[in-house]
């Protein structure tokens, strides 16, 4: 007889923790912490470091509603990085069908 264990049935769910996923939340702490630490000294910290980073909270909740997993990530890689992808190294000067068509130009002349 094949012995049996009991195994959650949400392994493949992700995690949510107040409907932010566990890279949304660093997000909100390493942003109220750099506030604390550039802020925090001076007085009102309430409205200069909490406040500002439950603004951050709530709109991350919001304008993630019926995102795909990791949104935040993609948004993120699709606007730091370069417009220009190439798999040369130089553009398109490097292009070899476009050097030989420069060779026979010159040949033919």
């Amino acid at each position: 007889m094949l012995e049996t264990s009991k195994v959650s049935r949400s392994l493949d769910r992700k995690t949510l923790i107040l409907w932010l996923e566990i890279i949304d939340i660093f997000a909100i702490v390493m942003f109220a912490s750099l506030l604390n630490v550039t802020i925090g000294r001076f007085g009102h910290k309430s409205y200069f470091v909490y406040l500002p980073t439950l603004i951050l909270a709530v709109g991350l909740v919001i304008s993630k509603k019926g995102k795909p997993d990791g949104f935040l990530l993609h948004f993120l890689k699709f606007y730091l990085e370069p417009r220009n992808l190439t798999c040369f190294y130089s553009g398109p000067e490097s292009y070899p069908l476009l050097k030989a068509s420069e060779i026979l130009k010159k040949e033919i002349r």
